[in-house]
Order: structure tokens, then sequence, then C-alpha cells
């Protein structure tokens, strides 16, 4: 297997599962907290603002690294041109992954505790 495929199999692997659970957030999660943060007449626009930034931002992380791992994989004249981005976002993802994942659970997990406290 060459070096190529390698990597456009690591990219599909880590831009799926992202994929995933940004639009599970964007369509299921968020919305729903909306809609229970209004029935309670609760301030939390600040929260679900940041909330739906960093799963855009998520969805473009994962929509590059699936895009990169279909060129990687493909059969493609630009092969090093996409070798070099899909390397430089394994590592991209691979160090910021975790911290936006982190921040979205936060952004939508805190504003709960404080639904909590105004009750």
């Amino acid at each position: 297997m060459s070096k190529y495929k390698i990597v456009g199999i690591i990219n599909l692997f880590l831009g799926i599962p992202i994929l995933l659970l940004a639009l599970s957030f964007f369509i299921l999660i968020i919305p729903k907290l909306s809609q229970l943060y209004s029935e309670f007449h609760a301030s939390s626009q600040v929260s679900i603002t940041s909330s739906y930034a960093v799963t855009i931002i998520l969805l473009l992380t994962a929509s590059a690294n699936i895009f990169l791992g279909i060129k990687g994989i493909s059969i493609s004249q630009k092969k090093d041109k996409y070798f070099k981005y899909g390397l430089l976002l394994v590592i991209v993802t691979f160090l910021f992954s975790g911290f936006f994942i982190g921040i979205l659970n936060l952004s939508v997990l805190l504003p709960i505790y404080n639904l909590t406290k105004q009750f």
C-alpha cells in the first residue's frame, strides 16, 4: 500500500466520525437544547451561538478530511499536492479535534447546570 492511500485512509477514519458527531450536534442536540431554554425562558444565546460555531468548524474539518481521503485513495495526477494537504490535515485534526469536541460538549452541558441554578 502506498503512502498516499495510507494517509487517505487515515483522513477518512478521522473525517467520518467527526462528521457524524458534528451532524448529530447540529441537527439533534443543539435545536432541542434551544427549545428547552426557550421553554424555561433562560438566557443562553451566547452558548448556543458558540455551539453552532464550533460545530461548523468541526463540519468543515471533517469535510476536508473526507475530501482529501477520497483524493488520496483515488487515482489522481496531483497526488503529491493532496498528500501534503492530507498529512497536514491529519496532524491538525489530531491536535485540535479533541479540543474542539471538548469545547462543544462544554458549551452544551454547562448551560444545563446554569439552568438548574436559576430554578
